[in-house]
């Protein structure tokens, strides 16, 4: 591996710690941690989904999402529902709650991508979009 390489695999471990960092602080603010968010965000564009497909889209493993899921409930922003047609399956959906923590939530992803893409020029963003394409691409197999 040349050393352009090695730099740019550091800067990106670097990129994604410093995000890392500044998305939990600013979540702890709101009363949630890391991953919830994305847990609140799956629910809400799919009000009454299940906890395995939740886990599926969410790429975790059902016990991580039940523990999650618990302190979710537990904190009042999502409610789960016995399924009346399949009584092993519960489904999930926001509270008003957890409406108001999404609101919140969206608002920290704006101020954080207009910190994120400061000084970033139209083309910039288009040359960083297509390499990183290409490189999803590599990983999943794809030409």
């Amino acid at each position: 591996m040349n050393n352009q390489v090695e730099t740019i695999c550091q800067l990106a471990k670097e990129i994604g710690s410093l995000n890392y960092q500044r998305s939990y602080k600013k979540l702890e603010q709101i009363g949630i941690y890391p991953g919830q968010q994305i847990l609140i965000e799956l629910i809400h564009k799919n009000q009454g989904i299940s906890q395995a497909q939740l886990a599926k889209l969410s790429i975790r493993t059902p016990a991580t999402i039940t523990t999650m899921l618990s302190h979710m409930e537990n904190n009042g922003y999502i409610s789960k529902k016995v399924d009346e047609k399949d009584k092993r399956a519960t489904r999930l959906f926001l509270t008003t709650k957890g409406e108001k923590i999404l609101k919140q939530i969206k608002t920290q992803k704006k101020e954080e991508m207009c910190i994120i893409l400061k000084d970033i020029t139209d083309e910039e963003l288009t040359t960083i979009h297509n390499v990183l394409q290409k490189i999803k691409n590599n990983l999943e197999g794809k030409q």
